[in-house]
């Protein structure tokens, strides 16, 4: 057997597990009971919860929708007064309309293609706009043609084709004699879907030459609709909570937008946090900003009942979660409230009515070590007593046998023979020394260091136990590798620690089995020790168990040979660590320094 069994407390029989059962099942009523009305409480408080949540974000979407009928009216109307022809209104070819509002957007479209055909003229400069991408730039602002042209009026570069009418009045640009050209929305400049309907034209900033943007009446609807939607968004009152709008036609190019629209999307909001998403909900999706989470909303851009694109509105949401979040707050810590009522009642009714019996346990536990200690205190006295003198006898009767019996026959068995009655008489010294701190669990300070070979060590212990086990059908053997196994240690009392190890192996084999001892060198400073042995094993989760002293499987054993084993290990600095499988055998791993002598 090895030493690992777990000796029973007295105080835990049936009748004491029973009465406890017993007086279990009124608690557990109790906090059954708290338990459901925590729960009923709960659902009632989330129904309530999602209605609110489904309140606040009506609220958003109606507040959505009313900012976009307000930009839809205002940009419908600008964009009437930016397209209107009539007999009192010429357009912008050179003169100025007669209204203040009609000139006030056209000069807004005015400047916003004079600045386009400017930052072009600058790219050209810095050779920063190669043609491809002059191109590009000419299909998504939707142009008919951007053209380059020279000093003497001649094409350089077109992205289209210009009308040859556009030319001659773009002449006096070319030559430097004009500053700006530009007809837009005038009858003589008005042409069919597919031809120019009017045009841009600035003079290069460096030298001769002009830029020159031509539209159709495609590019004039979309310019017209980019202008008017750009005033009516910046004459619109933004009030709290609007954080960004954007406005974008139905091919998906921007139209204008106000405020930082955010890329980054989020799972969920807190306020569709339990919400179905609906298709036909005008709620795309969650945004937000560094740490603060937006409700994006979608709504279709109409002008004259048709829709022309889509509008996202961008609303913040911090007061509605902060609402959710209060509501949200009151719901978890009434249940909890009432979950911890219902289950502190139950401990305290559990604890008065099983105090007694953890009492009379705890007393007889108690009682059970004391008579425990005593028993052995009392024992390591006796064994102190009574074995020393019969010690002291085997010791004077090696040394006899050392002057006076020494074998004459041969060297070598006279060798052999010293080296028997040495060892007997050093196992002497060893037992008195154990003798003495048979009680002594505690780690010692006072360890005489000197640095020992190891494997000197593993043949004697070997030499030691080889004809107790062998007598009884077991094997044991060593094994090493090359290389230096000498530490600093106190020799004797590792050896104490080993052989109580080795002993331990040899008791947990019932027959036939081997013990083998293996040195090797683990890592750059450390010795691994390895004892491995072919007997019962040890029961899961009892690995560390067996080390607790007063732990034993045997019926004469004191539960003391492996505590103190490890104790003689850790003064030492090493580690112990044990790997073992039912039926299948035990390691045991002693990890010890390999340390520079000590001065």
């Amino acid at each position: 057997m090895i030493d690992r069994e777990n000796n029973p407390s007295p105080g835990t029989d049936s009748g004491n597990r029973d009465r406890g059962r017993g007086h279990f099942v009124q608690p557990l009523a109790v906090a059954l009971v708290s338990l459901l009305f925590a729960l009923l409480l709960f659902g009632m408080a989330m129904m309530d919860q999602r209605r609110l949540e489904g309140a606040l974000l009506d609220m958003l979407k109606k507040r959505a929708f009313y900012i976009v009928e307000g930009i839809e009216r205002a940009s419908q109307d600008g964009y009437r007064r930016l397209t209107r022809v009539g007999e009192d209104y010429r357009g912008l070819y050179p003169g100025l309309p007669g209204v203040d509002e009609a000139f006030a957007i056209q000069e807004s479209l005015v400047k916003a293609l004079i600045d386009l055909a400017r930052y072009i003229d600058y790219q050209e400069q810095m050779q920063l706009m190669p043609h491809d991408r002059l191109q590009k730039l000419a299909e998504s602002e939707h142009f008919l043609a951007i053209a380059l042209l020279d000093d003497n009026g001649q094409v350089a570069f077109q992205t289209g084709p210009v009308p040859s009418e556009v030319l001659p009045q773009v002449r006096g640009l070319a030559e430097g004699r004009q500053e700006v050209a530009i007809r837009l929305f005038d009858r003589a400049t008005d042409a069919s879907e597919h031809g120019a309907a009017g045009f841009v034209g600035i003079r290069k900033e460096e030298g001769k030459g002009a830029i020159l943007l031509v539209l159709d009446s495609k590019g004039l609807q979309y310019w017209g609709l980019r202008i008017s939607t750009q005033d009516a968004v910046e004459a619109m009152q933004w009030g709290t909570g609007l954080v960004y709008l954007a406005v974008e036609d139905t091919e998906g190019h921007l139209l204008t937008q106000a405020g930082s629209v955010p890329e980054e999307k989020v799972e969920e909001c807190l306020l569709l946090a339990n919400s179905a998403r609906d298709p036909n909900s005008p709620v795309s999706e969650c945004v937000k900003v560094g740490n603060i989470k937006f409700l994006e909303v979608f709504l279709p851009f109409k002008m004259d009942g048709q829709v022309i694109g889509k509008v996202r509105v961008g609303l913040e949401t911090r007061e509605t979660d902060e609402l959710l979040l209060e509501k949200r707050r009151h719901i978890f810590l009434w249940t909890g409230l009432m979950v911890t009522v219902g289950f502190f009642a139950m401990g305290l009714l559990y604890r008065t009515q099983n105090r007694h019996i953890s009492k009379l346990q705890a007393i007889r536990e108690r009682l059970y070590q004391a008579e425990k200690l005593s028993s052995l205190a009392k024992l390591g006295a006796e064994v102190a007593h009574e074995v020393r003198n019969p010690l002291n006898g085997i010791s004077m009767a090696v040394q006899r046998l050392q002057r006076e019996f020494a074998p004459a026959e041969s060297k070598q068995k006279n060798e052999e023979f010293e080296r028997i009655t040495h060892n007997v008489r050093e196992e002497v010294r060893r037992i008195n020394t154990i003798i003495e701190e048979f009680l002594s669990l505690s780690r010692s300070d006072r360890l005489d260091l000197r640095r020992h070979s190891l494997k000197e060590l593993v043949e004697k212990i070997v030499f030691l136990v080889q004809e107790e086990v062998r007598a009884r059908g077991i094997h044991i053997g060593k094994r090493w590798e090359q290389g230096s196994f000498s530490i600093l240690m106190d020799a004797n009392k590792m050896e104490q620690a080993l052989l109580n190890i080795v002993r331990n192996a040899g008791d947990s084999i019932s027959d036939q089995g081997s013990i083998m001892i293996s040195l090797e060198h683990s890592g750059k400073n450390l010795i691994s020790i390895k004892v491995r042995d072919t007997g019962a094993g040890i029961p899961a989760g009892d690995e560390q168990r067996i080390f607790d002293p007063y732990y034993t499987t045997k019926e004469k054993g004191t539960g003391l040979g492996l505590s103190i084993a490890r104790e003689i290990i850790l003064a030492h600095g090493g580690e112990i660590r044990v790997q073992s499988k039912p039926e299948q055998g035990t390691t045991f791993e002693i990890l010890l320094p390999q340390q520079e002598q000590r001065r």
